[in-house]
């Protein structure tokens, strides 16, 4: 074999073996661009389902905007000519109806303009912090009223301002199918109370009523009495055996283009109470929204919501000692404004009344902190009063976690008398996860904890001097607790400073639907000596719980709950307990979703 031939059969081995290592990569490149094209498909092929839900929301904005002069004619001309032997009586309430039905009417026609309002859908669902995402029409096309349509248990009807559209027409707006003229959408139902339909299988929600039912078995190593002063909230199971918690009545709607209205009813063995009732602006200028009412006072994140609403079954220490049992809440009015940047930012100011009795506990109710009587309970000017100022923002990290961080402070006067002041100051985080790809809601991780302090400064009380009554004509005497005739204060207090703090930290994880699992640890302690001393006071002691949780849902309107507490209290006889709670909670009808 020449040379010749020996170096042509090596070049073209040598070709052999290149194009054996080139073949596979040009596979592989051309598989990267079918992927390339594929991704490319899909994305176009979202974009165009995107456009297409939003012609069909511009189409159901623009058939609102065309029947609300076909009914505000209606509604002139039956108010014009009333049926002939109608009293009266009957005109005049034709004649407010009318009126009521034109602020509704107005209402439509103004969807569109609400649009880019800064609080518009403020209470959407639960889990999407108010303004975290963009906000786009969908989230914004009914502000004075709900459009909504059946729900089912998997897909609930839970915010009464969030819209559920009727399926889309086949024709265009404008060619007579369904506009001003077309007689057979004019010819709806009329409505009621709580409702008003539209043409299609849509409904006008104007009032949402609930009722959500919780009630608790259980048993611990403690007694009743024991159960009771570990127990600090006052719709917390307390006892050996069953507790019914209570039964919350809820109303919640749209009052007109201006104002939403929200009334809560609290049902318990004890008797009927005001929760809460207030109304909320939503066409104010610059993102500020007022509310005005009673209402529970927005600091932190346990204290403005309602027990249905929390993960656990009992309410956590912390928040027992600052504000009480029922929490703290009161007449007032507050001012939030969303500011004017990137990630959601909000600022609250707020004032209340601080004599509430046991509704203000830190602050002038008939009995203070650390055993000490109430002498001043009395407001008598602005410093009398109760202020709040909170900031609240909050960050979206990709589609499927987010997190919200809150500073609170309160101010106010306390009922020892002069000039004595208190001030509570907390912190608070939240931290969300949840996959897009999830399963009504499932997988999901959720992470909250709150710290809280306060700084009660406690003016010195001489002897003799008199204990007003409370609301019950009860005075409550220092050293004689069950003497509620003796009036006077029996030995002289030196002021003090009470300081106590406190935090909780829970983390909830939705495994697998419809079960979750979570753990909760608190701890509590102080300085400053109560009246018979700190560690004697259940109050005011050191204290720490451990709780682990089980929660099955099955449904929006039903949830099981298996709770284990293990207490540790200074104040506690043999200062251990362990107690386990199995609680039931049932929802009728639809509730609004709470905040972020």
């Amino acid at each position: 074999m020449s040379g010749t031939d020996v170096t042509k059969r090596t070049r073209i081995a040598c070709a052999s073996l290149a194009l054996a290592l080139l073949l596979p990569l040009a596979n592989a490149r051309a598989d990267e661009r079918a992927e390339i094209e594929a991704l490319k498909a899909q994305i176009a092929e979202l974009e165009r389902r995107d456009r297409e839900r939003q012609r069909q929301l511009d189409e159901m904005l623009e058939l609102l905007r065309r029947i609300a002069p076909e009914l505000a004619q209606q509604q002139q001309q039956e108010k014009r000519a009333p049926a002939p032997g109608v009293d009266a009586k009957l005109a005049a309430d034709a004649d407010e109806d009318a009126r009521s039905r034109s602020a509704l009417d107005r209402a439509i026609a103004e969807l569109e303009q609400d649009a880019g309002s800064p609080h518009a859908g403020s209470q959407g669902a639960v889990g999407a912090p108010r303004g975290v995402l963009p906000v786009t029409r969908a989230a914004t096309t009914t502000t004075a009223t709900s459009v909504t349509s059946q729900a089912t248990p998997e897909q609930p009807t839970q915010a009464p301002l969030a819209a559920s559209s009727p399926p889309p027409s086949t024709s265009a707006p404008g060619d007579g199918a369904s506009g001003p003229h077309d007689h057979t959408a004019a010819s709806s139902p009329p409505g009621t109370l709580f409702s008003r339909p539209l043409p299609g299988q849509a409904t006008l929600r104007l009032l949402e009523p609930s009722i959500d039912l919780m009630v608790a078995a259980g048993w611990s190593t403690a007694n009743d009495a024991e159960i009771r002063t570990l127990q600090g909230g006052a719709h917390d199971p307390d006892r050996r055996g069953f507790t019914f918690q209570q039964a919350e009545l809820g109303f919640f709607g749209a009052v007109d283009p201006y104002f939403d209205a929200v009334t809560y009813i609290l049902f318990t063995p004890d008797g009927v109470e005001l929760e809460e009732a207030y109304g909320t602006t939503r066409r104010l200028p610059w993102g500020l929204q007022l509310r005005a009412g009673y209402y529970l006072t927005e600091f932190g994140r346990i204290n403005p919501t309602h027990p249905h609403s929390w993960p656990w079954i009992d309410q956590p220490i912390i928040n027992t000692r600052m504000f009480g049992g029922e929490g703290l809440r009161s007449p007032g009015a507050r001012l939030s404004w969303l500011l004017p940047v990137p990630l959601f930012s909000e600022l609250y100011v707020g004032v209340q009344n601080a004599n509430e009795g046991e509704l203000t506990t830190s602050f002038l109710a008939p009995e203070g902190i650390g055993g000490r009587p109430g002498i001043d309970t009395e407001t008598r000017n602005l410093g009398d009063l109760l202020y709040l100022v909170r900031s609240a923002t909050a960050w979206s990290f990709g589609d499927e976690v987010s997190a919200l961080l809150g500073f609170s402070g309160l101010f106010g006067p306390n009922s020892t008398g002069g000039s004595a002041r208190t001030f509570v100051y907390g912190a608070d985080f939240t931290l969300k996860w949840r996959p897009t790809d999830n399963f009504r809601g499932w997988p999901f991780l959720l992470w909250q904890s709150e710290v809280m302090k306060r700084d009660y400064t406690a003016e010195p009380i001489p002897a003799g001097v008199v204990i007003p009554e409370d609301d019950h004509g009860h005075a409550h005497a220092l050293h004689d607790h069950d003497d509620h005739d003796d009036a006077h204060v029996q030995e002289a207090i030196p002021g003090a400073l009470l300081r106590d703090w406190g935090f909780y930290t829970q983390l909830l994880y939705g495994f697998r639907y419809p079960w979750s699992a979570g753990v909760r640890f608190e701890w509590a302690s102080g300085s400053g000596q109560s009246v018979g001393g700190r560690a004697n006071d259940p109050l005011r002691d050191d204290r720490f719980r451990f709780s682990p949780l089980l929660i099955y849902q099955p449904s929006e309107f039903a949830r099981i709950r298996l709770q284990y507490n293990f207490d540790h209290a200074t104040a506690l006889p043999g200062e251990e307990a362990s107690t386990v709670w199995l609680g039931l909670e049932l929802l009728y009808g639809s509730h609004p979703a709470h905040e972020w």
